[in-house]
């Protein structure tokens, strides 16, 4: 499916081709996935068992530099050293048996449709990777990640098995909300033998809460002074994520990164700027940074901005925080700092039906199997699924078009597998 001559020439693909597609790009949490596994075979293949697999995993580490003492020759000393802490866990992970030719020791040449369905979890992450650092105090890697494999498994050691994976994307349900937020706080102001000099009061309003790479964070600032005799030299502005990645032995480190700031010039003891005067926001939430390691940006030393998410081990939030600089030399204590929180979500991820990656055989004319229904749990063993009427539940059209595909294969017993555009790649931790 989707072989060009090269590929074609390629004696690991003399059984023919397999392949996934899902009816879309995304889903949330709790929604019902759809797909179908394409089966293309030009020649007998020595097996009976077509398999599915769904994995996911949310994984993270981070190095620090630490003090450890060594004892060598019966000399102590002590040494900086790097050391990591990691944490890893399954999310999901089922093995079924989605079609099984039984009695029989070799599946003949012909073409097959295999439609499935599960349900996803509730309460599971979104996909998620971010990587950083330069030296070894700040270097860490994090990321949540899906994937669905079908493998027409082999009964013969000299023949390996036909598979392919794909990425099952994630996104946030609450991606894409247009309600508006708004904060106000007071904040008392002291100088030096604790004299109060009034307080500050500073509100925020935003004209939504949750945002996209690219788009520019609206709304107004108004800050009321009348009762403050302490000047406002600096009004700043930052649009900030915090991430924090906690190991198995919940030792934990944080990071934070301004990612869009805005200054604004100073206000005057007694004075305030409240209604038509409010600073007016617009920062620019960028598509990506300047962290490097990014396995989704193209741009080589930048990082496609990701999305919020809050893992068991990773917790990655994004907020607006407006802080003062006050005027008076002798005021002491921390900034005047409101903060409001921010939904990020990948314009990548958005809810569309997922484009063809391949383009049907010659004389494409499969037998359609019924739909073979999926439980999502930590099955211990392969279990053959139940199955309901394809044409109810399910409308494909059996279409395949494509573009970008290749084959290859890897050590040891080696697989076959398709690879598209959008298979995983190697550069991430693996999640087999």
């Amino acid at each position: 499916m989707g072989q060009d001559q090269s590929d074609q020439a390629n004696p690991l693909s003399q059984y023919g081709q397999i392949y996934i597609k899902l009816t879309r790009s995304c889903y949330q949490p709790g929604q019902q996935v759809y797909g179908d596994i394409y089966l293309n075979l030009t020649k007998a293949f020595p097996g009976n068992e077509l398999i599915l697999k769904c994995k996911g995993i949310e994984s993270a580490w981070f190095q620090e530099r630490e003090e450890q003492t060594k004892t060598v020759d019966g000399v102590t000393r002590r040494e900086i050293t790097p050391v990591y802490h990691r944490a890893t866990r399954t999310i999901i992970k089922t093995k079924n048996i989605v079609h099984n030719w039984k009695d029989k020791e070799e599946i003949p040449p012909s073409q097959y449709i295999f439609p499935f369905t599960f349900l996803l979890p509730q309460a599971i992450p979104n996909t998620f990777y971010q990587k950083g650092g330069k030296n070894e105090s700040n270097m860490y890697e994090a990321q949540v990640s899906y994937s669905i494999k079908a493998c027409l498994k082999s009964n013969n050691k000299q023949v390996s098995n036909l598979f392919h994976r794909i990425p099952l994307v994630i996104v946030d349900p609450k991606a894409g909300s247009t309600i508006s937020c708004s904060q106000m706080m007071a904040f008392p102001i002291h100088t030096c033998w604790c004299f109060s000099r009034g307080a500050v009061f500073i509100s925020c309003l935003l004209e939504k809460s949750s945002y996209r790479p690219g788009e520019t964070v609206k709304g107004t600032v108004e800050i009321n002074n009348l009762d403050c005799n302490v000047a406002i030299n600096r009004v700043n502005l930052q649009i900030c994520q915090h991430l924090r990645i906690k190991s198995q032995t919940q030792k934990q480190k944080n990071f934070r990164f301004i990612i869009s700031a805005l200054q604004y010039r100073g206000i005057g003891q007694n004075q305030a700027v409240k209604g038509k005067n409010a600073l007016a926001i617009e920062a620019k939430i960028p598509r990506s940074t300047g962290r490097s390691g990014s396995l989704l940006s193209k741009n080589k030393g930048d990082q496609a901005l990701e999305s919020t998410m809050i893992g068991e081990f990773i917790d990655s939030q994004y907020f607006i925080e407006i802080f003062l600089e006050m005027g008076s030399w002798s005021y002491f204590g921390d900034q005047p700092r409101l903060v409001l929180p921010l939904t990020v979500y990948d314009s990548n991820l958005e809810e569309t039906d997922a484009e063809p990656q391949v383009k049907k055989p010659k004389n494409w004319n499969p037998t359609i199997n019924e739909l073979a229904v999926i439980s999502l749990t930590n099955a211990s063993a392969e279990t053959e699924l139940p199955s309901s009427s394809a044409s109810n539940l399910v409308k494909m059209s059996g279409e395949l078009m494509s573009k970008n595909t290749g084959l290859t294969h890897r050590g040891g017993r080696k697989e076959e597998e398709i690879v598209t555009s959008k298979s995983v790649s190697n550069d991430k931790m693996k999640t087999e």
